[in-house]
């Protein structure tokens, strides 16, 4: 008997940074009852880095996600125009938020994520 796996997606869903704001914090997106997820960079953001914040309510207070093995934040590098994996560690979590590490020089930027359960 072979499994069969789920491969419904959901909605493409936005997290928005604004440029005049130093370590800004992104919207709030649900992520509950999903296991994976992907960012798609847009071709305008020019800054380099990003982490991830979780909370277990909308409301909740959101704190970095950490890597288990070493203790520090999760912090992905991406460039404009690229895909990237979500880390499996922010799935845990009901609600997810992204921080732009570094600042948005030129524009504000949305980054499109899409997630599979």
């Amino acid at each position: 008997m072979s499994l069969k796996l789920n491969r419904k997606a959901c909605d493409p869903v936005s997290f928005t940074f604004d440029i005049d704001v130093d370590a800004d914090l992104s919207n709030e997106v649900l992520i509950d009852g999903y296991s994976w997820g992907m960012l798609h960079i847009p071709a305008n953001f020019d800054g380099t880095q990003i982490k991830f914040h979780t909370a277990p309510t909308k409301a909740g207070t959101y704190t970095e996600v950490i890597d288990p093995n070493t203790g520090s934040d999760i912090t992905y590098t991406v460039a404009a125009s690229k895909s990237c994996p979500m880390p499996p560690e922010v799935f845990g979590a009901s609600y997810l938020k992204i921080e732009s590490v570094t600042d948005q020089a030129t524009t504000d930027t949305v980054i499109t994520a899409t997630f599979r359960s």
